[in-house]
């Protein structure tokens, strides 16, 4: 009779592929992946855990422990200090600003959605003027070029009797005096 039940159940595990001592159904690969997921993120708890644990028992831990501990303890004591009415107005106001801060986002987004083919279709054409008036500039220094060459030529022996002059009034200046 044992002989019999020996064989039985090793026909049935051999002819099958089923546990008879783990009798679920097989996992789906979605599982597996989030069965691992939420492991890894048990062990990165689990170490992160212990790195802060052995942070704080340094030295500088236990300082930045100490300091943490005591700015909280007068922000809490100034926080009771607040009166009541301030404290809300207080919030009311932080709400106020996140909600600014959203909606000038929202904004600035639809107004760089607006902008954004204004500047595709502009940006060729400021390049076109920005190269012609580079051009300009560049016929404009060329044509000026010549006659500041001959006005500096005019100039400069006039320029040279002025300073012979000027010095000639010095010297008879300091001479005199």
């Amino acid at each position: 009779m044992k002989a019999v039940v020996v064989l039985v159940f090793a026909v049935f595990t051999a002819g099958c592929n089923a546990n008879p001592f783990y009798a679920d159904e097989p996992k789906s690969q979605l599982d597996v992946l989030t069965d691992t997921l939420w492991h890894y993120v048990a062990r990165a708890k689990q170490s992160t855990d212990e790195t802060i644990e052995k942070f704080k028992q340094t030295d500088f831990g236990q300082e930045v422990s100490a300091g943490l501990r005591e700015a909280s303890m007068y922000g809490n004591k100034f926080w009771q200090h607040v009166p009541k009415g301030i404290q809300h107005e207080l919030g009311a106001v932080s709400m106020g600003f996140y909600g600014l801060g959203e909606s000038v986002d929202q904004g600035m987004t639809a107004l760089k959605k607006k902008l954004d083919p204004i500047v595709e279709r502009v940006a060729p054409v400021t390049e076109k003027v920005a190269n012609e008036l580079t051009q300009r500039a560049q016929q404009v220094k060329e044509m000026a070029s010549s006659s500041v060459e001959k006005l500096m030529e005019k100039v400069t022996p006039l320029a040279q009797d002025i300073q012979a002059r000027f010095d000639t009034l010095f010297e008879s200046l300091i001479t005199s005096n």
